[in-house]
């Protein structure tokens, strides 16, 4: 099916929040692996990277993710890797190769366990020569932008991203 006019194509960019940021994340390593087109952009909401739970957010936010521990890791990275390694580079990027992929914007809360991996993994992408944009947003739990309507933070943060997508998609 063919594009409209002033649309991009769903090949154009990819994004997700929590697992489906890791998994956008993670398809567009293995697109560049393959060498297949790779996407325009990638937006990743709170992807949850650290397959280990090994990052220092995940002790010191522990009191205030009520979404993601250490434990809820532990007991659901099984069940998403699907007998691979937890350092497995499609599964965790934060071992991965991510130079040549195209523009990288990952949010997250400060409040989030996450915010650990969702750093390194920026400044790995940065160190890899990959333009990334990285908001961390003040006292915002996991995936925040699911409860979009109800703050203005949350509105604004996806506001933020359809800009951001626009200028990198050109539309």
């Amino acid at each position: 099916m063919a594009a409209r006019p002033g649309f991009p194509t769903v090949e154009d960019r990819l994004a997700g929040d929590s697992a489906g940021g890791n998994i956008a994340t993670g398809a567009a390593l293995a697109l560049k692996l393959d060498n297949r087109p790779l996407p325009a952009a990638v937006v990743a909401f709170s992807p949850w990277y650290d397959m280990e739970a090994n990052g220092p957010t995940f002790d010191s936010n522990a009191g205030v993710d009520v979404a993601i521990s250490r434990q809820l890791v532990h007991a659901v990275a099984p069940m998403f890797l699907g007998g691979r390694s937890p350092t497995d580079p499609l599964a965790n990027p934060l071992y991965a190769n991510p130079a040549g992929l195209g523009p990288l914007l990952l949010t997250c809360g400060d409040d989030e366990t996450l915010l650990d991996s969702v750093r390194r993994f920026a400044a790995l992408a940065k160190e890899s020569g990959v333009e990334v944009a990285l908001h961390v947003a003040d006292g915002m739990p996991h995936a925040f932008q699911l409860l979009a309507g109800r703050l203005p933070e949350m509105d604004a943060s996806i506001a933020e991203t359809g800009k951001w997508l626009r200028e990198k998609l050109d539309t």
